[in-house]
């Protein structure tokens, strides 16, 4: 038996160091980024999958708007908040590379793009956790970032609740409407979204995660609300929810 798993060990640590050959390899063949990043992006070991060629770069290369084609030089899909620490670390060694957090593509003025450097595809941070009753709170829904809109109200749906406020398209991901504020026609009478989120998951701009809400780090917790990203990339919302209205 001790032998077996031996033998697991083994072969897993022989796989992540070639994947993180082929990394360095490719980081260093496609020549956007230097041989420091490109080593420090092999020794990362991320959970997640980083691309340096392929569909996913194209892809990140434009929004919604259309009027930008910005290349990234590559593109990292986390699995965890951990990935995007990791990944803003090794960005604060390097006096030029930028990070750009990218949901569902739906920014106009390319926002979510990162010329030469790396775009975080947000969407691959999933789960959704339907809290119908609690003895302190009212009803929420903790969802990871990279969720839609549409998810977070299939999943409350199923207690007969959902969120107060909603943009008028909902197939846009729970962190990029919180990062610009969340408008819709509903804003007039429950507040846009971000007024009705209980607590956030940050990872700041020195890599550290922090969580805050308006009782614990409400600094932080307010500007990254509609803050554009410039506080941090949210990975994590808990948001207020509400027995859904019989009529519409």
């Amino acid at each position: 038996m001790k032998m077996r798993w031996l033998v697991i060990f083994l072969l897993i640590s022989l796989l992540r160091r070639l994947r993180g050959a082929d990394i360095y390899a490719d980081c260093v063949a496609f020549g956007h980024l230097d041989r420091q990043l490109c080593q420090l992006l092999e020794s990362a070991e991320f959970e997640g999958s980083i691309i340096l060629k392929g569909p996913s770069i194209e892809e990140a290369s434009k929004d919604f708007g259309g009027i930008y084609h910005n290349k990234p030089a590559a593109v990292l899909s986390p699995s965890s908040a951990d990935d995007i620490s990791k990944l803003i670390m090794i960005a604060a060694t390097s006096p030029n590379l930028t990070v750009a957090a990218r949901g569902n593509g739906h920014s106009i003025g390319g926002q979510a793009m990162a010329f030469n450097g790396i775009v975080v595809n947000m969407t691959s941070l999933k789960g959704i956790n339907i809290v119908p009753e609690n003895d302190a709170d009212a009803p929420y829904a903790d969802a990871m970032a990279g969720e839609f809109w549409v998810d977070v109200l299939r999943g409350a749906q199923i207690f007969g609740l959902a969120p107060p406020s909603w943009t008028d398209y909902i197939d846009l991901s729970i962190g990029g409407t919180l990062s610009n504020a969340g408008i819709s026609g509903q804003t007039y009478r429950f507040g846009p979204q971000i007024s009705n989120i209980l607590q956030l998951e940050i990872v700041t701009g020195n890599g550290e995660i922090i969580t805050c809400s308006e009782e614990k780090q409400p600094h932080l917790f307010f500007g990254a609300l509609g803050g554009l990203g410039q506080f941090g990339v949210i990975t994590k919302a808990r948001i207020i929810l509400q027995r859904a209205p019989q009529r519409v």
